[in-house]
Formats: C-alpha cells, structure tokens, sequence
C-alpha cells in the first residue's frame, strides 16, 4: 500500500508536523491539498486527489489531529469532484461534491444537503 507524506509547518510553535496518509489498494498516485482549518486551529480537513498518471479518478476528505496525529477518512468518492469551500463553524463544513454543496459533520463524515444562500 502507498502512502504520501505531508508537512506543515505551524508558525505559532515553529514546529515542523508530518504525518503519512495512506492510499487505497490498487491507487499509486495521489496529490493532497485543499487544507482548511478548524476554528480552533488544531484540526484540518484536507482532500486527496487519486489518479493515475494524467488523471484523477477518485477523491478521499479526510481529517487531522495535529494534538494525536490521528487521520481519519471522513467521505470517499470515485469519479467525483470534492473540494472543501469554508470551515467556519465547529461543528459543520461547507463542501462541494460535483458543484452540489453540502454540510459535512467533521467528526462522523456525515453530509446534508445546504440550502441556498449560505449562512
């Protein structure tokens, strides 16, 4: 199984953070990035991009604990398009699935969909 490694660098301790992120099965290539912040800055949302050589095939959101290092794989789609669009509340994101957007729970990958216009 491939993995990818990710750094980030927090300017407030100037600590240099790394964490691996696992591909699925049978996927050797992917790209991570889109990262946004909780409002409490201590956890990230960021998207795995999958692909072959030339083109993405799948899209992974997934969260991380920069306190435990933990990753969590919140919301998979094959052949879909995911992007993370604001993450302004705790308790919700607001993301985009196909041009679709949706509230997505940070801590169970739960989605509903999200009227117009945004809060």
């Amino acid at each position: 199984m491939q993995a990818l490694q990710v750094g980030v660098f927090d300017f407030g301790s100037e600590a240099d953070l790394r964490f691996s992120v696992e591909l699925p099965e049978g996927v050797e290539y992917g790209s991570i990035g889109n990262f946004s912040w909780a409002p409490d800055m201590q956890i990230a949302l960021f998207i795995i991009a999958y692909s072959d050589s030339c083109f993405p095939s799948g899209y992974s959101l997934r969260r991380m604990n920069f306190a435990t290092g933990q990753v969590i794989n919140l919301l998979e789609k094959e052949s879909q398009t995911v992007s993370i669009l604001e993450w302004k509340e705790s308790y919700r994101a607001l993301v985009s699935i196909d041009g679709q957007n949706y509230w997505l729970d940070p801590n169970s990958g739960e989605i509903s969909v999200a009227p117009l216009p945004f809060p």
